[in-house]
Protein backbone atom coordinates (compact mmCIF):
# COMPACT_ATOMS: atom_id res chain seq x y z
CA UNK A 1 0.00 0.00 0.00
CA UNK A 2 1.30 3.36 -0.71
CA UNK A 3 2.13 5.62 1.81
CA UNK A 4 -0.50 8.53 0.41
CA UNK A 5 -2.99 5.18 1.14
CA UNK A 6 -1.88 5.02 4.20
CA UNK A 7 -2.49 8.74 4.85
CA UNK A 8 -5.75 8.58 3.03
CA UNK A 9 -6.68 5.65 5.34
CA UNK A 10 -5.64 7.42 8.64
CA UNK A 11 -7.39 10.23 7.77
CA UNK A 12 -11.03 8.19 7.64
CA UNK A 13 -10.08 6.71 11.20
CA UNK A 14 -9.69 10.10 12.68
CA UNK A 15 -12.63 11.33 11.02
CA UNK A 16 -14.77 8.00 12.17
CA UNK A 17 -12.82 9.00 15.56
CA UNK A 18 -14.15 12.36 15.47
CA UNK A 19 -17.49 11.41 14.68
CA UNK A 20 -17.88 8.64 17.37
CA UNK A 21 -16.68 11.36 19.98
CA UNK A 22 -19.46 13.67 19.07
CA UNK A 23 -22.08 10.92 19.10
CA UNK A 24 -20.87 9.96 22.40
CA UNK A 25 -20.73 13.49 23.93
CA UNK A 26 -24.31 13.88 22.05
CA UNK A 27 -25.92 10.73 23.71
CA UNK A 28 -24.00 11.83 27.14
CA UNK A 29 -25.80 15.22 27.09
CA UNK A 30 -28.93 13.98 26.13
CA UNK A 31 -28.65 11.32 28.80
CA UNK A 32 -28.04 14.77 30.88
CA UNK A 33 -30.90 16.59 29.34
CA UNK A 34 -33.15 12.97 30.10
CA UNK A 35 -32.23 13.24 33.81
CA UNK A 36 -32.92 16.76 34.42
CA UNK A 37 -36.30 16.35 32.46
CA UNK A 38 -37.23 13.13 34.77
CA UNK A 39 -36.41 15.10 37.92
CA UNK A 40 -38.33 17.94 36.86
CA UNK A 41 -41.38 16.29 36.03
CA UNK A 42 -41.21 14.09 39.54
CA UNK A 43 -40.53 17.79 41.44
CA UNK A 44 -44.08 19.23 39.71
CA UNK A 45 -45.88 15.75 40.45
CA UNK A 46 -44.75 15.68 44.06
CA UNK A 47 -46.27 19.49 44.72
CA UNK A 48 -49.48 18.89 43.25
CA UNK A 49 -50.02 15.85 45.31
CA UNK A 50 -48.64 17.83 48.19
CA UNK A 51 -51.27 20.35 47.20
CA UNK A 52 -53.54 18.40 46.61
CA UNK A 53 -53.48 16.49 50.12
CA UNK A 54 -53.04 20.24 52.07
CA UNK A 55 -56.50 21.03 50.44
CA UNK A 56 -57.73 17.51 51.39
CA UNK A 57 -56.54 17.26 54.71
CA UNK A 58 -58.40 19.73 56.01
CA UNK A 59 -62.19 17.92 54.54
CA UNK A 60 -63.97 16.27 57.51
CA UNK A 61 -62.65 12.93 55.31
CA UNK A 62 -59.38 14.49 55.89
CA UNK A 63 -59.94 14.98 59.51
CA UNK A 64 -60.96 11.85 60.23
CA UNK A 65 -58.24 10.17 59.06
CA UNK A 66 -55.87 12.48 60.82
CA UNK A 67 -57.94 11.39 63.92
CA UNK A 68 -57.86 7.78 62.97
CA UNK A 69 -53.60 7.47 61.92
CA UNK A 70 -52.90 9.93 65.02
CA UNK A 71 -54.32 7.29 66.98
CA UNK A 72 -53.28 3.96 65.01
CA UNK A 73 -49.97 5.35 64.28
CA UNK A 74 -48.42 4.35 67.65
CA UNK A 75 -51.03 1.57 68.23
CA UNK A 76 -49.15 -0.38 65.36
CA UNK A 77 -45.58 0.77 65.98
CA UNK A 78 -45.95 -0.75 69.52
CA UNK A 79 -46.92 -3.76 68.11
CA UNK A 80 -43.66 -4.01 65.29
CA UNK A 81 -41.46 -3.67 68.30
CA UNK A 82 -43.04 -6.68 70.02
CA UNK A 83 -42.96 -8.58 66.40
CA UNK A 84 -39.29 -7.37 66.04
CA UNK A 85 -38.66 -9.05 69.92
CA UNK A 86 -40.43 -12.21 69.09
CA UNK A 87 -38.86 -12.79 65.75
CA UNK A 88 -35.49 -12.45 67.34
CA UNK A 89 -36.25 -14.66 69.96
CA UNK A 90 -37.29 -17.23 67.88
CA UNK A 91 -34.41 -17.05 65.27
CA UNK A 92 -31.78 -17.16 68.55
CA UNK A 93 -33.25 -20.22 69.94
CA UNK A 94 -33.86 -22.02 66.77
CA UNK A 95 -30.19 -20.82 66.40
CA UNK A 96 -29.07 -22.09 69.89
CA UNK A 97 -30.78 -25.86 69.01
CA UNK A 98 -28.56 -25.98 66.03
CA UNK A 99 -25.93 -25.13 68.03
CA UNK A 100 -26.17 -27.97 70.58
CA UNK A 101 -26.68 -30.52 67.44
CA UNK A 102 -22.76 -29.73 66.70
CA UNK A 103 -23.29 -27.00 63.92
CA UNK A 104 -21.42 -23.69 64.96
CA UNK A 105 -23.14 -21.86 61.64
CA UNK A 106 -25.76 -23.34 59.05
CA UNK A 107 -23.62 -25.25 56.54
CA UNK A 108 -22.25 -23.57 53.27
CA UNK A 109 -20.90 -25.08 50.31
CA UNK A 110 -18.11 -23.23 50.20
CA UNK A 111 -16.55 -24.66 52.86
CA UNK A 112 -16.96 -28.04 52.04
CA UNK A 113 -16.14 -27.81 48.40
CA UNK A 114 -12.91 -26.39 49.66
CA UNK A 115 -11.92 -30.11 51.49
CA UNK A 116 -11.84 -31.78 47.79
CA UNK A 117 -8.17 -31.84 47.05
CA UNK A 118 -8.57 -32.95 43.43
CA UNK A 119 -8.58 -29.18 41.81
CA UNK A 120 -11.06 -30.26 39.03
CA UNK A 121 -13.63 -32.27 41.03
CA UNK A 122 -13.54 -28.76 43.60
CA UNK A 123 -13.84 -26.81 39.98
CA UNK A 124 -17.21 -28.49 38.97
CA UNK A 125 -18.57 -29.40 42.29
CA UNK A 126 -18.74 -33.33 41.33
CA UNK A 127 -17.06 -34.47 44.72
CA UNK A 128 -18.43 -37.04 47.36
CA UNK A 129 -18.10 -33.62 49.74
CA UNK A 130 -21.22 -32.21 47.94
CA UNK A 131 -23.60 -35.28 49.27
CA UNK A 132 -21.96 -34.16 53.06
CA UNK A 133 -23.11 -31.18 52.34
CA UNK A 134 -26.57 -31.57 52.09
CA UNK A 135 -26.95 -33.97 53.88
CA UNK A 136 -26.16 -31.52 56.93
CA UNK A 137 -27.77 -28.88 55.13
CA UNK A 138 -30.88 -30.74 55.87
CA UNK A 139 -29.84 -32.08 59.09
CA UNK A 140 -29.35 -28.71 59.93
CA UNK A 141 -33.14 -27.34 58.63
CA UNK A 142 -34.65 -29.87 60.14
CA UNK A 143 -33.41 -28.76 63.42
CA UNK A 144 -33.92 -25.37 62.89
CA UNK A 145 -37.48 -26.06 62.04
CA UNK A 146 -38.24 -28.21 64.68
CA UNK A 147 -37.18 -25.41 67.05
CA UNK A 148 -38.83 -22.52 65.67
CA UNK A 149 -42.22 -23.79 64.06
CA UNK A 150 -43.71 -24.35 67.94
CA UNK A 151 -42.89 -20.84 69.23
CA UNK A 152 -45.76 -18.20 68.72
CA UNK A 153 -45.67 -15.43 66.52
CA UNK A 154 -46.07 -11.83 67.70
CA UNK A 155 -49.64 -11.66 66.70
CA UNK A 156 -49.98 -14.88 68.86
CA UNK A 157 -50.41 -12.23 72.05
CA UNK A 158 -52.76 -9.81 70.60
CA UNK A 159 -56.34 -10.36 71.08
CA UNK A 160 -58.27 -12.26 68.25
CA UNK A 161 -54.84 -13.23 66.27
CA UNK A 162 -53.18 -13.47 63.17
CA UNK A 163 -56.51 -12.03 61.41
CA UNK A 164 -56.87 -9.37 63.63
CA UNK A 165 -53.00 -8.53 62.60
CA UNK A 166 -53.30 -9.02 59.12
CA UNK A 167 -56.60 -7.29 59.14
CA UNK A 168 -54.76 -3.87 60.54
CA UNK A 169 -51.77 -4.28 58.39
CA UNK A 170 -53.87 -4.92 55.25
CA UNK A 171 -55.67 -1.70 56.37
CA UNK A 172 -52.40 0.29 57.00
CA UNK A 173 -51.09 -0.89 53.33
CA UNK A 174 -54.21 0.63 51.68
CA UNK A 175 -54.88 3.68 53.24
CA UNK A 176 -50.68 4.41 52.74
CA UNK A 177 -51.64 3.38 49.36
CA UNK A 178 -54.44 5.68 49.01
CA UNK A 179 -52.65 8.59 50.21
CA UNK A 180 -49.55 7.80 48.02
CA UNK A 181 -51.54 7.84 44.77
CA UNK A 182 -54.02 10.74 45.64
CA UNK A 183 -57.18 8.35 45.88
CA UNK A 184 -58.59 10.13 48.75
CA UNK A 185 -62.10 9.17 48.19
CA UNK A 186 -61.50 5.69 49.26
CA UNK A 187 -60.08 6.31 52.67
CA UNK A 188 -62.83 7.12 54.94
CA UNK A 189 -64.53 3.70 53.47
CA UNK A 190 -61.36 1.70 54.39
CA UNK A 191 -60.92 3.15 57.72
CA UNK A 192 -64.56 2.64 58.63
CA UNK A 193 -65.06 -1.02 57.38
CA UNK A 194 -61.81 -2.63 58.16
CA UNK A 195 -60.29 -1.19 61.03
CA UNK A 196 -60.02 -3.54 64.02
CA UNK A 197 -59.99 -3.26 67.20
CA UNK A 198 -56.48 -3.75 69.14
CA UNK A 199 -55.25 -5.11 72.28
CA UNK A 200 -52.41 -7.80 73.84
CA UNK A 201 -53.07 -10.81 75.94
CA UNK A 202 -51.43 -9.50 78.71
CA UNK A 203 -51.59 -12.50 80.29
CA UNK A 204 -50.91 -15.43 77.50
CA UNK A 205 -48.14 -18.32 78.64
CA UNK A 206 -45.12 -17.12 76.83
CA UNK A 207 -43.00 -20.24 76.41
CA UNK A 208 -39.72 -20.04 78.17
CA UNK A 209 -37.67 -19.52 74.76
CA UNK A 210 -39.09 -16.20 74.41
CA UNK A 211 -38.12 -14.38 77.79
CA UNK A 212 -38.31 -10.83 75.89
CA UNK A 213 -41.72 -11.19 75.29
CA UNK A 214 -42.56 -11.97 78.27
CA UNK A 215 -40.83 -8.89 79.55
CA UNK A 216 -42.66 -6.65 76.58
CA UNK A 217 -45.68 -8.08 77.77
CA UNK A 218 -45.22 -6.72 81.40
CA UNK A 219 -43.81 -3.38 80.54
CA UNK A 220 -47.01 -2.48 78.42
CA UNK A 221 -49.25 -4.18 80.43
CA UNK A 222 -52.02 -0.85 80.86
Amino acid sequence: MESYELDELRSKLDSMEFHLDSLEAANQQLSITMTGLTQRLDEIGRRDRDFQYAMWIQTDDGKHYKQWIDTWRPTWKEFLTLREVTERERRCHALEATREAGFERKPEWAEYREREKNPIKRLVGHTPWREEYEKDLRRWQATYDAAIKPLPHASFFVEGGRGVVKQAEDTYKAVDAAIKDGHYAIIRELIDATTPSFAYRYDAQVPDALPGVAAWLREHRK
